[in-house]
C-alpha cells in the first residue's frame, strides 16, 4: 500500500475562503468583467478575451493570426498541439535548447525558412525565454510570435511579467497553474493584434464542474494525503493525456470568481518561489 505522503507535481494555492467566495452568487455576477480588467492592467493588454481553457485561448490566438502553419516547441504539453489541430493549422516542430529551455535558434530559423509565419513560444516551467532574440528572428521573416505563458505565472523577463510580451499572449487558469480558477484561460492582445476573428465562441458553461474540480483540488492537493488519490489509476493524476480540441467557449463565471479570489495567494506563492530560487542559485 502506498504511503499517504506524496509530493505533488504542481501546486496552485487555493485558500478555503477563496472557494467560499467563488461559490457566492454575488461574487460571480461581475467576475468575468472584473477579471478581464485585472488582466488588462496586470499584463498591459488592450483587449482581453476570456476562454473556457488555456487550450481554447491558444486556439483563438492561432485563429486571430490567420495561421496556415505554425511552429511549435518539440518539448511542450500535448494541449498545445491540440489547439493547433482545433484551429485547423499544420504543425511544424522546432527544437528547445536543453540548457536554457529557449527555442533553439537554428532549429527555429529552419522552420521560418520553410515558410512558417506563426510561432508559439512557451516559457517551460516558468523559465523565461530569450524573448528579444526570438522576436527579432521572427520579425526578420515577417512572422508573428504567440507567447503561450500558461506555465509562466509569477515569472518575469526584464521587468515585464510573462504573459505581457509581444502582441498576442495566452495564459491559463487550469488545474496546477500558479494562478488558478480551476479552469479557464485568456487571450491578451496588444498593438496591431486588437481584433479576433468572428470565430463563433460557444456560450460559457461548466461552472459547476469547475467549482467541484477546484474543491477536489483543494481537498487532495497537499503532500500529506496526495498519496491516496495518486495511487488510484482510474483518476490518472499526474499524467499528461492528449485531449481532442473543442469549440472555444467563454470562461465560466465561477472560474473567473475563483481566479479573482486566489489572486493574492498566487502572488504570495510566486514570491516565495522566487526567493527559494534565489537561495538555490546562491548555493550553486
Amino acid at each position: 500500500m502506498s504511503k499517504l505522503r506524496h509530493q505533488l507535481p504542481v501546486h496552485s494555492p487555493i485558500p478555503p475562503g477563496a472557494l467560499l467566495a467563488a461559490a457566492w452568487r454575488g461574487s460571480r455576477r461581475r467576475a468575468r468583467g472584473l477579471l478581464a480588467a485585472e488582466l488588462a492592467a496586470r499584463y498591459a493588454a488592450e483587449r482581453v478575451v476570456l476562454a473556457g481553457s488555456g487550450t481554447q485561448a491558444l486556439q483563438l490566438a492561432l485563429l486571430a493570426c490567420g495561421a496556415q502553419e505554425v511552429a511549435l516547441p518539440a518539448l511542450t504539453c500535448y494541449d498545445v498541439a491540440s489547439a493547433a489541430i482545433g484551429a485547423g493549422v499544420r504543425v511544424r516542430l522546432y527544437d528547445v535548447d536543453p540548457v536554457t529551455l529557449s527555442p533553439d535558434a537554428a532549429s527555429l530559423e529552419s522552420a521560418l525558412r520553410q515558410g512558417v509565419r506563426v510561432v508559439v513560444v512557451a516559457p517551460l516551467y516558468g523559465v523565461p525565454v530569450q524573448w528579444g532574440e526570438i522576436e527579432a528572428l521572427a520579425a526578420s521573416y515577417g512572422a508573428r510570435v504567440i507567447e503561450d505563458a500558461a506555465q509562466g505565472s509569477g515569472a518575469s523577463w526584464r521587468g515585464a511579467p510573462l504573459g505581457g510580451l509581444g502582441t498576442i499572449s495566452v495564459i491559463s487558469f487550469g488545474r496546477g497553474k500558479g494562478w488558478t480558477g480551476g479552469s479557464g484561460g485568456a487571450v491578451l492582445l496588444r498593438g496591431s493584434a486588437t481584433l479576433l476573428p468572428a470565430a463563433g465562441m460557444a456560450a460559457a458553461g461548466g461552472g459547476l464542474r469547475a467549482s467541484m474540480g477546484a474543491a477536489a483540488q483543494w481537498a487532495v492537493g497537499r503532500p500529506a494525503i496526495y498519496g491516496v488519490p495518486v495511487s488510484l489509476p482510474v483518476l490518472g493524476l499526474g499524467e499528461t493525456r492528449y485531449h481532442l480540441p473543442t469549440v472555444p467557449a467563454g470562461m465560466p463565471a465561477a472560474a473567473a470568481a475563483l481566479a479573482l479570489a486566489t489572486r493574492a495567494a498566487s502572488d504570495a506563492e510566486a514570491a516565495a518561489r522566487r526567493e527559494n530560487a534565489r537561495l538555490l542559485l546562491e548555493a550553486l
